[in-house]
């Protein structure tokens, strides 16, 4: 028994090792191809490896949805057309061939001898099976090409198969730009702060079918120039007209030349620039815009109004340049700001095109009479330039009506000093530095000691007495003091005049003093008087001893 197992064992382990040299198999290739592409080709190949095959029929599954085999119709057959190229005509051609198409998604291919002992040559390859590819593929589809053994002669015999496939797969991504990379792109020239002018740079996938280009960075400086982020971020297919544009603007904010740069970077595997980025110069010059031409009306402004009252004018500004030159205008303001007022100001926050204007009101309101000045000011700015163009005006009012002043001037006045018995005295003038008659009324002095004159007495220099102090005259009153011991001595004066609405006040305190009789020693008719008075004394001194 155990002879028998043995002998068994080795004739099966003999029958699988001639099984293992001698298998015979069936291939088909695997074929990958861009999407777009039409067809694609694939072979197959039968190995005989020693066998003894002499017929077979294997089959080709296949799915329809992406490919189809381009056939021929053979009086109602589909043949498989190169299918059995290497096979037909060959000095070893089997006794029976035939390659067609069975149904919608098989291919069969039958090789059969009748003679048994004329089994099959290698045929590596046998031929060529070409498939449509479906229009409505795209990248990352694809079709396995499965072979299945139909049948096979002598009965018994197997073939191994190896299946191949049909892939769709996206074609490799470029990078199109227009204009070229480097190119030096000139703006031109815009006008400072108010012109811009524009450029282009149009970036396209030029790649395989199915390739995708994604725009990953977009940069450009200076400040001058700008991108409107057109291309930032894009994901380009393929396709003459899958592009994206960059729109860059250069904005000048002053005079003078501008040099920048745009760079573009892209994930493309091949194409212009460096592998699919690109850097481009840029210039352009920045010129002076249309200025502003303006003028403020009237220039100066002379008027006049009592106090109380008050006077306006309407200073008007205008912009006499070009249509698009631009002035900016700011609030206008008056340098003093005390008898004049702006009392409207529809230029402030204004901005004037050529040939608009705007309105400002002033009015002068004297709080008294005199002469008055200031200026007004009006702030403008050519914002396409740079540069001020503000505007001012003069103005000059008089405050109609008297305008008292006295030398010496009102407060305390000091008449000076005198030994007792002695009279001192001071002239006080009065002017009028208005423009219309001034009454001071100055009355009586008020003179507690009785030392003090005053002439006139009263002192009243106006329309009631008809002595008023015209424009530019005067009038002069005195004050005398006659010191009776060594003291001092003061009286009082007030003024009243007819200024302003109310009129005003002035004081006036004068003072004297009485001092000792002084005796200078030291000239020579001082020496004289000491001696006459020791000699006096001397001889009084004698007749009271005798006595």
């Amino acid at each position: 028994m155990y002879k028998f197992q043995k002998h068994v064992l080795g004739g099966l382990l003999l029958t699988f090792g001639m099984s293992i040299a001698n298998a015979q198999t069936f291939d088909i290739d695997s074929a990958s191809v861009e999407e777009g592409t039409t067809e694609a080709t694939v072979e197959w190949s039968f190995l005989q490896e020693g066998g003894d095959i002499h017929g077979f029929g294997v089959d080709i599954i296949f799915d329809d949805s992406v490919i189809t085999p381009q056939t021929t119709d053979v009086g109602g057959v589909d043949e498989v057309d190169g299918c059995l190229s290497n096979v037909e005509g060959s000095s070893d051609e089997p006794s029976q061939t035939n390659c067609e198409q069975i149904n919608a998604t098989t291919i069969r291919v039958t090789l059969n001898n009748l003679d048994p002992s004329d089994v099959f040559p290698d045929f590596a390859p046998g031929g060529s099976i070409t498939f449509d590819i479906a229009g409505s593929a795209t990248a990352g589809d694809s079709s396995p090409l499965t072979l299945s053994v139909a049948s096979v002669q002598p009965t018994g015999s197997s073939i191994a198969t190896n299946d191949g496939s049909v892939s769709i797969t996206a074609g490799p991504s470029s990078v199109n730009y227009e204009p070229n990379p480097g190119t030096l792109i000139d703006f031109g020239s815009a006008e400072q702060n108010s012109g811009s002018s524009t450029s282009s740079v149009q970036i396209c996938n030029d790649g395989g079918t199915g390739s995708v280009v994604s725009v990953t960075d977009v940069s450009i400086s200076p400040a001058q120039f700008t991108q409107d982020g057109g291309c930032d971020g894009a994901a380009l297919e393929a396709g003459a007209t899958d592009c994206c544009t960059i729109e860059m603007t250069f904005a000048p904010d002053d005079t003078g030349n501008f040099t920048g740069s745009l760079s573009v970077e892209t994930d493309a595997e091949e194409g212009e620039g460096t592998n699919g980025n690109a850097s481009f110069d840029l210039e352009g010059e920045g010129v002076a815009g249309p200025a502003p031409d303006m003028s403020i009306s009237p220039t100066e402004w002379t008027t006049d109004a009592n106090p109380g009252a008050t006077t306006s004018q309407t200073f008007t500004v205008t912009n006499n340049g070009e249509t698009d030159s631009v002035a900016e205008m700011g609030a206008a303001s008056l340098a003093d700001g005390s008898e004049f007022t702006v009392t409207a100001d529809n230029c402030d926050g204004a901005s004037l095109n050529g040939t608009d204007s705007c309105t400002i009101d002033v009015e002068f309101a004297p709080g008294s009479a005199g002469d008055f000045s200031d200026t007004l000011n009006v702030p403008a700015t050519d914002t396409v330039n740079n540069t001020d163009v503000s505007q001012s005006a003069s103005l000059n009012g008089t405050g109609n009506g008297p305008i008292f002043s006295s030398n010496p001037a009102p407060g305390t006045v000091s008449l000076g000093q005198t030994p007792p018995g002695g009279t001192l005295d001071q002239d006080v003038v009065i002017s009028n530095d208005g423009n219309e008659d001034l009454d001071a009324s100055c009355g009586s002095l008020n003179d507690p000691d009785g030392v003090f004159t005053l002439t006139p007495d009263p002192a009243n220099f106006d329309a009631d007495n008809g002595n008023a102090i015209a424009s530019g005259g005067s009038a002069t009153f005195n004050v005398a003091c006659t010191v009776p011991d060594v003291s001092s001595y003061e009286a009082t004066l007030q003024c009243s005049t007819n200024e302003g609405t109310e009129g005003q006040v002035y004081d006036y305190t004068f003072r004297c003093t009485g001092r000792p009789l002084v005796i200078p020693t030291m000239q020579p008719w001082g020496l004289v008087v000491l001696t006459m008075l020791m000699l006096m004394v001397g001889g009084l001194s004698i007749r009271y001893f005798r006595v």
